[in-house]
């Protein structure tokens, strides 16, 4: 039996195991697998003391490259009225027309208020209209009428004259300005510009940022809701640093300091109420009371002195409740006479119409005035021209006077006489005879 011998096998090499996890990480597809990764950022440094310096003097380090700018720096930027968006300047777009501030429906709904167009230029109409029949003759949703009117007011397009009687089923009164006197309107409330969004079309203004935290005074730094006195540091008030101050000497005049100082009339005067309703019984074939044409008559004056500073006059009320009056007598659609004059006539007495109206009834009036001095003054002076040829007559005549009478004939020839007193005395001789027994 021949005996097994044990094969003795040879060592295997060592792995490195450093070098192969170095073909590992150097592999390409390795580093493309991970590259996703990033090295950890180095442990911040220590938060050095307020107002130190940490590196040699003159020596300023700062980042390579251009520096941010914060929002809106640089662009004109917009702001739209009662949504508080903010607009770049490649959204904004002009108002050349009235309705150019209008959403599609928005002028539907105005259209249809407005009514049928014709040559005559009105400057509003007065329409009575139920928000059911808005809904069915625009064929609009009723809820979205609801949603566009208190729109339209806002934006100039609709003022409610008088409020729904339901218990009478009399509608809302709406009064409709013309696409002039929105657009006019519009430029003394500085809309000239709207943005269109997804919720409709807004006015827009310039929009100015201002740091956060911080007003910039002309001595420095304002910490926010601070304000720089004299006498120290003034806590910020409870309602911001925007909030009201009281009224008064540094406060902005109030309408009712206003018409203080202006010695308001605070009752009507009799006389004038006998007249506005006499005026109103002829014109529109109804009573007024006392209290309705009061209350008429002092929104007048409150809104002719905050128009021009001035009260109202009574030859202005009577005349624009006269042809206010002429006017709603001729309207069809109006039920309510009374409420409309009540509202329309003070309405007058606002704006740049009325400064014009009153501009140019100040200059009729004072051309009337240069009228009748003139026609006084010839007068004065024809009458003193009278006298002066009267006492020449009677003198001249004194003269030639003799036991037969006067002279005519002596009289005529006269060189004092003037030329119609000649022709006076040789009117008589020819009538009388050359000796008479009056004179010139």
């Amino acid at each position: 039996m021949s005996a097994t011998k044990n094969r003795r096998r040879s060592p295997e090499p060592e792995e490195d195991l450093a070098a192969a996890v170095a073909d590992i990480i150097n592999s390409p597809i390795t580093r493309t697998t991970l590259s996703f990764l990033r090295p950890l950022p180095a442990e911040e440094p220590a938060p050095q003391p307020m107002a130190v310096t940490t590196e040699p003097m003159g020596v300023v380090s700062s980042p390579v490259g251009p520096a941010p700018k914060p929002m809106g720096v640089g662009r004109k930027l917009w702001q739209a009225e009662g949504l508080g968006a903010i607009f770049e300047e490649g959204r904004i777009r002009r108002i050349q027309r009235a309705q150019d501030a209008l959403s599609l429906v928005e002028e539907k709904v105005y259209d249809l208020l407005w009514g049928t167009k014709n040559q005559r230029r009105d400057d509003f109409r007065l329409v009575h209209f139920s928000l059911q029949k808005i809904s069915t003759e625009a064929r609009i949703n009723i809820k979205t009428v609801r949603f566009l009117i208190p729109r339209l007011i806002e934006k100039g397009f609709l003022q409610i004259e008088h409020e729904a009687d339901v218990k009478r089923n009399i509608p809302t009164l709406y009064r409709v300005p013309s696409y002039a006197a929105v657009l006019m309107a519009q430029r003394e409330r500085n809309r000239f510009a709207v943005a269109k969004t997804g919720k409709g079309v807004f006015y827009v203004h310039p929009y100015h940022p201002q740091p956060m935290g911080v007003d910039l005074a002309p001595g420095g730094v304002t910490p926010m809701g601070v304000d720089p006195a004299p006498g120290g540091l003034a806590p910020m008030g409870p309602m911001g640093a925007s909030g009201p101050k009281p009224m008064g000497a540094s406060g902005p005049l109030s309408l009712g300091i206003y018409k203080g100082s202006k010695e308001r009339q605070t009752t009507t005067s009799p006389e004038l109420l006998l007249q506005l309703s006499d005026k109103v019984r002829e014109m529109l074939g109804r009573e007024a009371d006392s209290a309705l044409l009061s209350g008429m008559v002092e929104a007048c004056h409150e809104h002719a002195l905050e128009t021009t500073g001035e009260r109202a006059s009574e030859d202005e009320v009577l005349y624009f409740t006269a042809t206010k009056a002429q006017i709603i007598a001729q309207s069809t659609n109006i039920r309510n006479h009374l409420a409309v004059l009540r509202k329309a006539v003070p309405e007058c007495f606002v704006g740049e119409a009325f400064q014009a109206f009153r501009t140019a009834n100040r200059m009729r009036k004072e051309q009337a005035e240069g009228e009748l001095e003139r026609l006084e003054r010839e007068l004065a002076e024809r009458d003193f021209g009278s006298d002066a040829r009267f006492a020449l007559w009677d003198r001249v005549s004194a003269r030639h006077r003799g036991d037969a009478g006067y002279d005519m004939k002596a009289i005529a020839d006269d060189p004092e006489l003037d030329e119609a007193g000649k022709q006076q005395a040789k009117g008589m001789m020819e009538r009388l005879g050359r000796f008479t027994s009056a004179g010139l």
